[in-house]
């Protein structure tokens, strides 16, 4: 009757009967919430070589008994009279009540151990997936507004890894899951067919998708990790946090659980993310997203048309970078042809030069200052946190700025708020 949990994270216990056959002690999908540990708990009956048979299954708080009783009653019930008269229900309870106290206990130690550094083994340094955007066992989150290429430079990478294709990005060849929350199969599938093409691949790309529409990353976890492991290497890719199902991406314990997600399914990983819509210097929602990523990449893109032609600049600039030094930004041109029907077809993807879009080379981008004053000018006054929410600034920033800037100035309060006008439009009787 010994307790084993599989790579998984999944609790199983066999419980020998009279007759030759067991029964199967189940807990999947175990997590720790603020009310207790709880699981997805079974129990299930196996007759010789043929499949388990479940008795009963519900999901439920594992440490309160009045839950666990209503469960093994069912699953009892279930059972033959021969072997109810050699198990009966109190002795079911005891041993099923045990299991889960086992599980309450041991799985979080079976998911985590403690290491210390082996001195005499050989230092090795971090090491690129795709250079220099995704690190070996790190998280790589792009940002940028949407409609910018975002989507295609994702799938351009996946595709460059799966293949080992060095067009675009020196890489490693690895096993690819691209998980696609946001477009039907067959945009992904055209999409590919066109990148694959204006890269040169010809046959089977080897790259492997999962298509989620509707979904969330929850739902998937399992079977991502279960694609992924038989190597036990490879990347999962993911378009986009903000299909993620986690809940209000502002909020920081969804930004934690898309992190602890992504972290639980795989040690490698990229997604992509919106920006607020007057901001596009960080993605849109809690900071905890950019804490718990290893490197962040801003997306940029620049439009260029002639006649049926249409050419999109786009530039990665690295935000952050954690144990690699930041890269200068890196430019690539997108080229597309429209047919007389007026549906555009991908034709060239290529690195790029930053004189090939002089819009990218500038910085054209206003700081965030100049647009929180250009947005208090054109309200008169306004709280921090007013100002955050409808300019999609960060708080901190925004009260940072007020307190220290020397460009605002307090005029006032309304209610608990604390109201901020910008000095030069206060006239003499104001201040």
């Amino acid at each position: 009757m010994s307790l084993t949990f599989s790579s998984d994270g999944d609790a199983t216990q066999e419980r020998e009967l009279g007759d030759g056959s067991a029964l199967h002690f189940l807990a999947t999908e175990i997590r720790r919430e603020r009310t207790g540990v709880h699981a997805k708990l079974g129990i299930g009956r196996q007759n010789g070589t043929a499949p388990a048979t479940i008795l009963e299954y519900d999901t439920l708080n594992i440490g309160r008994s009045e839950e666990r009783a209503r469960l093994v009653k069912k699953a009892h019930a279930m059972l033959p009279d021969t072997i109810k008269s050699s198990l009966p229900l109190e002795l079911l309870q005891h041993d099923f009540g045990t299991f889960c106290h086992l599980v309450g206990l041991g799985f979080e130690e079976a998911r985590f151990q403690v290491t210390e550094r082996d001195p005499s083994a050989a230092l090795v340094p971090p090491t690129m997936l795709l250079t220099p955007y995704i690190l070996l066992g790190g998280g790589t989150i792009i940002f940028a507004p949407p409609g910018q290429g975002k989507s295609w430079m994702l799938q351009a990478m996946a595709l460059s890894l799966a293949t080992g294709n060095q067009s675009l990005f020196p890489c490693v060849q690895c096993p690819v899951l691209y998980i696609n929350l946001e477009r039907s199969a067959a945009s992904l599938e055209y999409r590919e067919q066109q990148l694959a093409r204006a890269l040169g691949m010809a046959g089977r790309t080897g790259l492997s998708y999962l298509h989620v529409r509707g979904g969330n990353l929850r739902e998937i976890g399992k079977k991502a990790r279960r694609f992924l492991s038989p190597g036990g290497q490879g990347i999962v890719m993911v378009d986009s946090i903000s299909r993620a199902g986690l809940g209000k991406l502002t909020d920081d314990d969804t930004g934690n659980a898309f992190i602890d997600n992504m972290n639980a399914m795989t040690p490698s990983w990229c997604a992509v993310a919106h920006t607020p819509r007057a901001d596009a210097t960080h993605s849109f929602g809690s900071v905890m997203y950019e804490a718990g990523e290893d490197i962040g990449i801003k997306l940029a893109s620049e439009h260029q048309t002639h006649e049926n032609l249409t050419r999109i600049g786009i530039s990665l600039t690295v935000t952050k970078a954690n144990d690699i030094k930041k890269p200068p930004p890196g430019y690539f041109a997108l080229e597309f042809e429209e047919d007389q029907g007026g549906v555009s077809r991908l034709v060239s993807i290529r690195k790029a030069n930053r004189k090939e879009f002089p819009e990218l080379g500038a910085d054209q981008e206003r700081s965030r200052l100049e647009r929180l004053k250009d947005f208090v000018l054109s309200v008169g006054s306004v709280s921090a946190t007013d100002a955050a929410n409808e300019t999609g600034l960060r708080r901190n920033f925004v009260s940072d700025a007020f307190a220290t800037s020397g460009v605002f100035q307090v005029i006032g309060k309304k209610g608990h708020k604390v109201l901020y006008g910008v000095k030069e439009q206060l006239s003499p009787q104001d201040s």
